[in-house]
Order: C-alpha cells, then sequence, then structure tokens
C-alpha cells in the first residue's frame, strides 16, 4: 500500500475506532487501543468488526460503507464485510 493510501486508511479507521468505542465492551476497546497505537490499524478494524459481530452491535448505512472503504484496502480480512451487513439496521 503506499504511503497517500495507508494515510487515507488510517485516518479512517482512527475515526470508526473512535466512533464505535463507546459501544464496545472495554476489553475490546483497550485492545483495539493497543492495536492502534502499535501501528496495526488493519488488525484494529478486523478486531472491531468481530467485536460488532460477536457483541449484535447495531450499524447504520453510513457505518457500513465507511467499513466497506476500510475493508477496500484489507483483502484478507474482507469476509467480516458480510458479517457486518447482518448489523445494518436503519439510520
Amino acid at each position: 500500500m503506499d504511503v497517500e493510501r495507508y494515510r487515507a486508511f488510517t485516518a479512517l479507521a482512527r475515526d470508526v475506532v473512535g466512533r464505535f468505542g463507546s459501544r464496545v465492551d472495554d476489553r475490546t476497546i483497550r485492545y483495539l487501543g493497543s492495536l492502534a497505537q502499535g501501528g496495526e490499524w488493519g488488525l484494529a478494524v478486523a478486531g472491531l468488526a468481530a467485536a460488532i459481530d460477536a457483541q449484535q452491535i447495531p450499524i447504520t448505512a453510513a457505518d457500513y460503507a465507511d467499513f466497506e472503504k476500510l475493508f477496500a484496502f484489507l483483502e484478507p480480512e474482507r469476509h467480516w464485510l458480510d458479517k457486518l451487513g447482518e448489523h445494518v439496521v436503519a439510520s
């Protein structure tokens, strides 16, 4: 991934992880935060998607669209996008 794409990805990842910080359990947010601090934004995004799925957290269509953008960078983890689709609610 080139530098500009990485910057765009990390900016959006930071926004999305921050937005969901209050919706996931404390243990998960601490884990995601440690990944992010270590520069592992891809793992943080995939971990957030897994937490949303496991904790059955509803998301909006706009949230889903942001995850679509993020998973465009994370092709090996794209299966989480299908799981997130199950949690989209009307905004």
